[in-house]
């Protein structure tokens, strides 16, 4: 029995040596070749600045505006092929790109920094560059219809894409989300209410009704329809504001008649490009919310409930 226990702890001790001896020798090897085959060439130290020199790196970008990008591109060992480096950017100047250190790779006599695309030969190092372009002006917005109505929505945008020359393997890009001037005034603006809203004592069912115009004017966003929103958000007051019932009426009464229009575009424009149903469904969900307000209006005033019976049959209409 004893001889048994004894060989059964030397076969255990061999096969654990075993092991310890393969986890050494593959932890060697394995993580670096890993490495390299995963990451041969990789953006580094990348920094957006504006034109007045601030890091927007970690903000959203603006249609239209120029930016200076500053970064680097460190290049493995192991990598033998052409560096492909490329941009979505509009040039501003002579040239999109200029390099900032002594990179082998780079022939500086037969290169082409006034192209959005360059090629290099990859070189085990860093190269440090510098890129200069414009944001399309036009990127966040959308034509959809005859009058020149657009809508409006925050973009994704390649800035930077590092590929290989031989086949167009992307290795790393970086990319930034773009607003406009439309989305940033809105935004703004909704900010500007809230805080009014917040802080300003007035009639409660004044209140009310002005977060129900808030909250419609951000479905009007969802859809892309900024211009709608502003509208609806610059009919509330800034000061100054009325008792009800009668200035609150006249107040309230502008405001829903712009609400219906923006709602009844919206719609319109759904009918336009997708299915019945899909449209029914939002035509319910809009009348729920004006039941919500016909239920605060009517405490105010009679006249204005009945306007808003008004738009609601002439949403329901829209699908009959």
């Amino acid at each position: 029995m004893i001889k048994i226990m004894s060989l059964i702890r030397a076969y255990a001790s061999s096969a654990l040596a075993i092991w310890l001896l393969f986890a050494l020798l593959t932890a060697g090897f394995l993580p670096t070749a890993f490495g390299q085959a995963a990451s041969p060439a990789i953006i580094t130290d990348l920094v957006v600045r504006d034109p007045n020199g601030n890091d927007v790196s970690n903000e959203p970008l603006v249609a239209g505006g120029e930016y200076t990008v500053t970064f680097s591109i460190a290049i493995g060992a192991t990598l033998v092929d052409r560096i492909l480096l490329t941009t979505n950017l509009e040039r501003t100047r002579d040239v999109f790109w200029t390099l900032e250190s002594n990179y082998d790779g780079v022939d500086l006599n037969t290169w082409t920094p006034g192209s959005p695309a360059i090629d290099f030969e990859a070189r085990s190092g860093t190269a440090d560059f510098t890129l200069t372009g414009r944001i399309p002006e036009f990127i966040t917005e959308k034509f959809w219809d005859e009058n020149g109505r657009t809508i409006h929505a925050i973009q994704r945008f390649q800035l930077l894409i590092v590929s290989l020359d031989s086949n167009k393997e992307i290795l790393d890009l970086r990319e930034a989300s773009i607003t406009d001037q439309i989305i940033i005034r809105y935004g703004n603006l909704l900010q500007e209410k809230r805080t009014i809203l917040d802080s300003v004592q007035m009639d409660p069912q004044y209140a009310a009704l002005a977060r129900s115009i808030l909250a419609e004017s951000e479905g009007l966003t969802a859809a892309g329809y900024y211009d709608a929103a502003i509208t609806l958000l610059e009919s509330i007051p800034s000061s100054g504001f009325p008792t009800p019932p009668v200035v609150t009426n006249i107040f309230l009464g502008s405001t829903l008649g712009l609400a219906a229009i923006s709602v009844i575009l919206v719609l319109l424009f759904l009918r336009a490009n997708r299915g019945k149903g899909f449209i029914s469904r939002r035509v319910e969900d809009e009348a729920k919310k004006l039941d919500l307000l016909l239920v605060k209006a009517t405490r105010v005033d009679k006249a204005l409930s009945t306007e808003i019976e008004t738009i609601k049959r002439e949403l329901q209409d829209l699908v009959e």
